[in-house]
């Protein structure tokens, strides 16, 4: 049932519960069932549906005091009880509402904590599971809608002598100057992924090989202008593209980048990119 539909047979019970007062008189015990339907009102809909709720109520409470001779005794009575329905309806209220906070708040932090398990503490790019969860998704895409996609993978050269000769916090500062370059080279769709130790990744969508090729020399003269060593010297990036191809798994995708990158290790310590 909606919303809608719940508080409609609330507005319902309110009038039969009236009607069978009204047949009964008013000493049958119809009347005390009105709690009932308060406290399950109060509870399930927000405060902004209660108020008119409430005003059914208290009229339909109160019609004994019109049709029925009550004296004072007996009107003082039901208005006491009117309030006691009230109150616990309120607390009704307060109970769920607190109950909500408390599940959005949760939820919340699952959310934030998902979103947390798939960063790199580092360098703030996606790591190595968001790249798979990224990778899979790309792949399910491109098989449903038949358009292009390619990845570049990269690692930086030489960077385990930055460690040794600077120290380890001039390696994480280079790190983050290189995702910085990374972040801002790449187009708005394109994903960058910190793939692990001194290696990055790219998921390009809507990019074939040509065009990978191009941005992974865009990555490489960023990083190589914007990443300076402490002696002066910049820091250098090898990268290798592949394009996803039909009947591919993620394997065979990440071997062909893979492939390609070798090839551009074996082209000399300076290589730039290569495709594969």
């Amino acid at each position: 049932m909606t919303a809608n539909e719940l508080l409609l047979l609330s507005y319902l019970a309110l009038a039969n519960l009236a009607l069978l007062t009204w047949l009964g008189g008013r000493d049958a015990p119809y009347q005390q069932l009105f709690v009932l339907g308060v406290v399950y009102t109060c509870a399930v809909h927000p405060p902004r549906r209660l108020v008119p709720y409430l005003a059914a109520l208290i009229v339909a409470a109160c019609a004994p005091i019109v049709y029925s001779s009550l004296d004072s005794r007996q009107i003082a009575q039901l208005l006491t009880d009117l309030l006691l329905w009230i109150a616990l309806g309120g607390v009704a209220a307060l109970f769920v509402s607190i109950v909500r906070v408390q599940r959005l708040g949760l939820l919340a932090e699952e959310r934030a904590a998902r979103t947390q398990a798939r960063v790199d503490a580092l360098t703030a790019l996606g790591n190595r599971r968001a790249f798979d969860e990224t990778l899979a998704r790309a792949i399910a895409g491109a098989r449903r809608a038949d358009r292009p996609f390619a990845i570049v993978i990269a690692d930086l050269a030489g960077f385990k002598s930055v460690n040794d000769r600077f120290g380890h916090i001039e390696g994480d500062r280079s790190l983050r100057r290189v995702a910085d370059a990374f972040r801002e080279t790449v187009r708005g769709p394109d994903a960058c992924f910190r793939w692990g130790g001194d290696e990055f990744a790219l998921v390009l969508p809507s990019t074939d090989r040509a065009n990978a090729d191009r941005v992974a020399e865009r990555v490489s003269s960023a990083v190589e202008t914007d990443v300076i060593l402490p002696d002066g010297s910049p820091m250098r990036v090898r990268c290798g593209s592949a394009e996803f191809e039909d009947g591919m798994a993620a394997e065979d995708l990440l071997n062909a980048a893979d492939a390609a990158l070798i090839a551009a290790k074996g082209e000399g310590p300076d290589a730039g990119a290569a495709s594969g």
